[in-house]
């Protein structure tokens, strides 16, 4: 009894066509990675179960339940995706600046208004009495 299990291991790309030789393995399991592509069409990779591919959204194959056209398995450039990414935490962070920004523009008026307050409450001459 021979096992393997990459599950939560973040690996990407496609899965070996030669990890089909490998008959000896009684237990396989890659899900919940990046990995995309075909699902070599091996009898003995077919004998493992769906929950071995689960997670990898742009995996496809007769195991894990979704047909393999084109434009749903293929592997994003990584470039791209790179790109993508840091342009959303940049916008992020121009969301998070505002917020802080108008939090501050908010706690100094408070400020000033406590600060006018107290000013009135301590000078009587101001007050009008």
């Amino acid at each position: 009894m021979v096992s393997l299990d990459l599950s939560y291991n973040l690996l990407s790309g496609g899965i070996p066509s030669n990890l089909s030789q490998l008959d000896f393995l009684s237990f396989f399991n890659v899900s919940y990675n990046n990995l995309s592509g075909v699902i070599p069409m091996s009898p003995h990779l077919r004998t493992f179960v769906e929950g071995s591919y689960l997670g990898n959204p742009n995996l496809c194959g007769v195991v894990a339940g979704k047909g393999c056209s084109s434009h749903k398995w293929r592997p994003k450039n990584q470039y791209e995706e790179l790109m993508r990414d840091e342009e959303d935490d940049k916008i992020n962070g121009y969301v998070d600046t505002f917020y802080w920004s108008f939090v501050a523009s908010y706690l100094m008026v408070l400020e000033i208004l406590l600060g006018l307050v107290m000013l009135l409450f301590v000078n009587s001459r101001w007050r009008g009495i």
